[in-house]
């Protein structure tokens, strides 16, 4: 089976220029408030051209180990005790992430030439190491990444639904990318939320 290239653009190949950056000479004419929104346009494309999503590499595990360790720490003591934080810190699989690297079944978000922002992949039926640099969430790379890995998944085992066990703090996340709760029993602790999605179109 083949696999899926290694490179992924977040965006289609830019169109010329002036049909994709706000012209210059309309900007300085705009209202201030509008120029701040057309430069915040330009900053925008500018960072989505720069990003790529990749298959990890061996080489990456310890950056996805220290992203994992950052996310966790930057979200997790809003809504889990304290021991419930370091139960959620030291539940790491490191066999099951180095498995997941061997089988490309891992991705990882970068810009160009820069650090590793952001990660997600699938073990078995399960969405798996779904992770985002504090710095660079809600910028959408949360939702390319999950996409990226439900894809590949779908290509490689055409599967009809997928899992995912998901922490308090992200179950509204997932919910706005149609998973539901798998399960009624409550969870406690540091316990997931049992969650899947079920795909519209097999392919």
């Amino acid at each position: 089976m083949a696999y899926p290239p290694n490179l992924v653009s977040l965006e289609s190949p830019p169109k010329a220029t002036a049909s994709v950056t706000p012209d210059l000479p309309l900007c300085a004419r705009l209202r201030a408030r509008d120029r701040a929104f057309c430069a915040g346009v330009r900053r925008s494309i500018a960072k989505v051209r720069s990003d790529v999503i990749r298959v990890a590499e061996a080489s990456d595990i310890e950056v996805v180990e220290a992203l994992r360790y950052a996310a966790l720490s930057a979200s997790a003591p809003s809504v889990y005790s304290p021991r419930e934080v370091i139960e959620l810190l030291d539940g790491l699989d490191l066999d099951e992430l180095r498995a997941m690297v061997t089988d490309r079944q891992l991705f990882v978000v970068a810009e160009t030439d820069g650090p590793i922002v952001g990660t997600a992949g699938w073990r078995g039926k399960h969405l798996r190491h779904v992770y985002i640099a504090p710095d660079s969430q809600r910028a959408g790379l949360g939702t390319r990444l999950v996409a990226r890995a439900e894809s590949d998944f779908r290509d490689r085992t055409s599967a009809a639904e997928i899992h995912v066990a998901s922490v308090i703090y992200a179950r509204g996340f997932y919910e706005k990318l149609g998973y539901e709760l798998a399960s009624a029993r409550e969870r406690t602790g540091s316990e997931p939320f049992w969650m899947k999605k079920r795909f519209d179109v097999a392919r």
